[in-house]
């Protein structure tokens, strides 16, 4: 019988294989923006302040220059590209692929038809910066060839975090309402707790004091930035 998985046994998987203590060079600029697109993830489904709709969590993630486009950026761009090759190379075998898919994966009870949603408007506009132009905002300031040494444990897990994000959002089946995104974030397996650990546990401290003083003072902070409740009120008032 099939055996359904929390989020974290999907992250955590095969992360005890790399040895401890051991490091990969990652462009600073890259990791920052790694930072700053789960700053976006962990504001945005913040248990005080989460999304009122559905549609409101489409907008988020599906709309140009949204968050699935961070997810694009991140996971098959900057993380991938920050992977030593041999860990690369296990992705072809099962080193890192849990037996057991996530819980999400797991069919529905009843007629599993949806009736299909509106599409996301491919020239709509935000009202206010965007996801991607949050994230991108000041990077610039960071020179291209400075990097840092972080843990591969902590790569890897924020890599595994990214492709259950991509892997939840890619497929609207595995989302039919509010409530399947609810879980999906919820608990202390959930992807919202694993977001705020990937932040606190595994980027800041890789992160050089400067850096760190430039985010505290709101220097990477995208002017036009608004509190996550304002944008849900805004957002589910357009539907």
């Amino acid at each position: 019988m099939n055996q359904y998985t929390s989020i974290r046994d999907q992250v955590e998987y095969g992360l005890d294989t790399i040895e401890r203590g051991r490091e990969t060079k990652v462009s600073l600029r890259a990791l920052l923006y790694v930072y700053k697109s789960l700053q976006e993830f962990e504001r945005f489904f913040r248990a005080s302040t989460f999304p009122r709709s559905l549609r409101c969590v489409e907008r988020f993630i599906l709309q140009p220059n949204g968050a699935d486009d961070l997810i694009t950026v991140v996971y098959y761009g900057l993380l991938d590209n920050a992977l030593p090759e041999d860990i690369n190379k296990a992705f072809d075998g099962t080193r890192f692929e849990h037996p057991n898919h996530p819980f999400f994966f797991a069919p529905e009870e009843g007629d599993p038809w949806r009736p299909r949603r509106p599409a996301i408007d491919a020239g709509a506009t935000w009202d206010g910066a965007s996801p991607k132009d949050r994230v991108e905002f000041a990077l610039e300031s960071v020179p291209a060839e400075r990097t840092v040494e972080v843990s591969l444990r902590s790569i890897m897990f924020v890599f595994m975090l990214f492709e259950q994000l991509n892997s939840f959002f890619h497929q609207p089946l595995h989302y039919p309402d509010l409530e399947s995104v609810r879980r999906f974030f919820a608990g202390p397996d959930g992807a919202y707790q694993l977001t705020r650990e990937a932040l606190e546990e595994h980027i800041r401290p890789a992160l050089p004091r400067d850096i760190l003083e430039s985010l505290d003072a709101g220097r990477f902070d995208h002017p036009e930035s608004r509190p996550p409740t304002e944008a849900h009120e805004v957002e589910t008032g357009q539907e």
